[in-house]
């Protein structure tokens, strides 16, 4: 994926702004593109590109000479994160847990049914580095995500194990690691993470196929609750000028 220009990713930010701050209300239509560009003082061939992004994220709606709808969704945070992660070429976080959850409990399932003792060493070895990690305050996201991947691998089937290390990949995105990151800061949610994968450990290892994936689903539940939040706290965070003076 070619990364997108930053004055693209720019542009999508402050049409979002000025959307969620009431300049451009829902239901209403876009200014003309010439009157729009002029006044974001970019070409029109940028803000083209930049409203197709909020067209593929569902904040607007494209409607040829009917001009460009601004859409009921445009206010809802999940929706704005989902354009500014398109803008810079990354997923959304909150996209990403819904196929993490679709995926990673059955993960879990099949792990418990089916890891050899080599599973279960390297199960033991990722907690033991979340573990160390967490004690010494330092970021505990590889081994956390080494946990993760560990889970996959004993389930011992290859398609589970390809698309959670997609996954996984994903997750390497920038705007994943500053959402996870403020949302593991937030109520001691590193240690409440580790306890987590602690509990889902101690299933998996006793071959408990539900109680490790009903586990895994409460787990995954709770992130992407405090991504939301992150989400939510980062679209009404208040903006220093209105956009069409930046």
């Amino acid at each position: 994926m070619t990364a997108p220009s930053s004055l693209h990713a720019e542009t999508v930010d402050r049409l979002l702004t000025a959307i969620q701050a009431g300049e451009f209300a829902v239901g209403s239509v876009l200014p003309p593109e010439r009157v729009l560009a002029q006044n974001l003082e970019i070409s029109r061939n940028t803000l083209r590109e930049a409203i197709r992004t909020l067209d593929n994220a569902g904040v607007v709606q494209i409607r040829g000479r009917s001009g460009t709808l601004v859409l009921p969704a445009a206010v809802s945070s999940s929706t704005a994160l989902r354009a500014r992660a398109e803008a810079t070429g990354d997923h959304s976080p909150l996209d990403l847990m819904i196929a993490r959850l679709a995926v990673e409990p059955v993960c879990a399932e099949h792990a418990a049914l089916q890891h050899t003792e080599e599973d279960a060493q390297r199960i033991r070895a990722a907690l033991a580095d979340q573990a160390e990690a967490v004690r010494e305050g330092a970021d505990p996201f590889e081994p956390d995500l080494l946990f993760h991947t560990a889970v996959a691998a004993a389930s011992r089937n290859p398609a589970l194990a390809a698309l959670q290390a997609q996954l996984a990949q994903m997750m390497h995105s920038t705007l994943w690691t500053e959402l996870k990151g403020q949302a593991r800061d937030d109520l001691n949610g590193a240690e409440r993470y580790l306890a987590h994968h602690e509990h889902i450990a101690h299933a998996i290892l006793d071959r408990d196929p539900r109680r490790a994936g009903q586990l895994m689903t409460s787990h995954l539940t709770d992130i992407e609750t405090a991504l939301h939040s992150q989400a939510k706290r980062r679209s009404e965070a208040p903006s220093s000028q209105p956009a069409h003076e930046r």
